[in-house]
């Protein structure tokens, strides 16, 4: 008799075959599926081969047969493009499946769409877990974070083999961890990945500052610097080794890209969800304003503008400062809006323990990622911390001298602008809008709080 796996991964992608390759070095036997269509036929027994030594490892192309070699309750692991692609194939599964057996969504589906789901299989008597696993290829390969969201008894069920897939932080401790109720494994995924957006932005803003008068191997020498400061991260490693890639003695990689940004939805999800929860989330905001700006290369060629630009006054410690700041700023927002669904979808997320699972495994993980963990164990408002809002404070007029380069040398900072100005607003007592609450009234008739009565009123302007 066939002896039946533990684990069973639909989609045979990058990320698949990668978190496939992961679990068999685990030791964990697995059954694998992918479709069959022109394109794909060979995807099943090219990884078959690929990981031949591996004993306990099928392969199918039949869903039916492939639902038949697993143990039951099953686990079964999706790894495929988001959208109505999935809903499909559950709805292929569901008749295949059996009562308590577990679907897993391992891709980046909107959070929304998983709690729809969850409905859906629920009424069949379905188990379902919403999974966010940050780390690319490598870290689906070699250790992701893995942010799962759901029933607590079905993360338990699970939590076994993600254990052993998972980074792991400092303390050897798993970068696993349960969210809390359905969908917050990719609420959490999806800001993740706003935070994302915003940091790359800020990265990429720094380089054009210093891109007016410095040559890629000097650029590369302050980068590395900062990475050995307390901007250590993976994103700033990443365009390091970006930078000094080279296919000639003078031709640079990164030169010969067109410079039109690409986009996928988490980043659009993440900056509308902050809104639909009144945040200010306006680095991520504007990271993606600035990669729909670039994707448009003809209307800017067709509307460019030759400037000149003033005479270079470079002080690179306030460089350092700004992009610091701007990136605290950027992870403070993103926290709070996750700070914000934790209340309002009453999930019992532990905010210092996503930190910590984003400190090795994921797009996100830095030396910033440790400290802000830390600091989440005391207090889950950033802000509130004394050496965190502090070392913003000082940090200020940095920030505002490297604007002011920017604007001498006619550079769209859209990022080190919103950090600016959103750290302005936040610690300015007093705006002005109580004007907006006049017009709102004026034209609109909605009323607005009187500030010594406390009361809504309407006031009878003179039109």
């Amino acid at each position: 008799m066939n002896k039946l796996n533990s684990l069973g991964i639909i989609g045979l992608g990058k990320m698949g075959s990668a978190l496939s390759e992961n679990i068999l070095n685990n030791e964990i036997s697995l059954s694998v599926f992918n479709r069959y269509n022109a394109n794909e036929k060979m995807v099943i027994k090219n990884f078959i081969n690929k990981n031949k030594k591996f004993k306990y490892l099928k392969g199918f192309q039949n869903l039916s047969q492939f639902i038949n070699s697993l143990k039951k309750p099953r686990n079964i692991i999706i790894l495929i493009p988001t959208g109505k692609i999935i809903d499909k194939l559950i709805k292929d599964l569901i008749p295949l499946l059996d009562k308590n057996d577990l679907i897993i969504d391992g891709g980046n589906s909107f959070y929304k769409d998983s709690i729809k789901r969850e409905n859906l299989l629920k009424k069949n008597e379905i188990e379902f877990l919403d999974c966010g696993i940050s780390g690319g290829k490598e870290g689906a390969r070699y250790g992701p974070s893995i942010m799962i969201g759901g029933n607590k008894k079905n993360f338990k069920r699970i939590y076994p083999f993600f254990k052993k897939i998972s980074a792991k932080d400092l303390q050897k401790k798993e970068c696993c961890t349960y969210m809390g109720g359905i969908g917050s494994g990719h609420f959490v995924k999806m800001i993740h990945n706003g935070i994302e957006y915003g940091e790359m932005q800020l990265i990429v803003e720094t380089f054009s500052i210093l891109n007016l008068k410095y040559s890629y191997p000097e650029i590369v020498k302050f980068f590395e610097k900062l990475n050995d400061s307390v901007d250590n991260s993976f994103l700033l490693r990443s365009t390091i080794s970006i930078l000094k890639e080279k296919k000639s003695s003078k031709e640079y990689v990164v030169d010969e890209i067109l410079d039109e940004a690409e986009s996928k939805g988490t980043g659009l999800w993440a900056s509308i969800e902050g809104l639909n929860f009144n945040q200010s989330n306006s680095v991520m905001i504007s990271s993606l304003m600035a990669r729909n700006l670039s994707s448009n290369k003809l209307l800017r060629k067709k509307y460019n503008i030759k400037r000149s630009s003033s005479k270079l006054k470079f002080d690179l410690k306030h460089i350092k400062k700004a992009f610091y700041i701007s990136k605290c700023i950027n992870h403070y927002q993103g926290i709070e809006i996750i700070r914000k669904a934790k209340v309002d979808f009453n999930w019992n997320i532990d905010l210092s323990e996503i930190a910590r699972i984003w400190t090795n495994g994921c797009i996100i993980k830095s030396k910033l990622m440790i400290e802000i963990s830390e600091i989440l164990k005391k207090d889950e408002n950033l802000m509130n911390n004394s050496k965190f809002f502090n070392s913003i404070k000082r940090g200020e007029d940095s920030l505002k001298t490297t604007l002011t380069l920017g604007i001498n040398n006619n550079l769209a900072l859209l990022s080190f602008s919103a950090a600016f100005n959103y750290w302005i607003a936040i610690t300015s007592e007093n705006s002005n809008a109580n004007l907006i609450q006049a017009q709102r009234d004026f034209f609109g008739n909605h009323g607005y709080k009187n500030k010594k009565t406390n009361t809504i009123m309407n006031y009878p302007w003179k039109k």
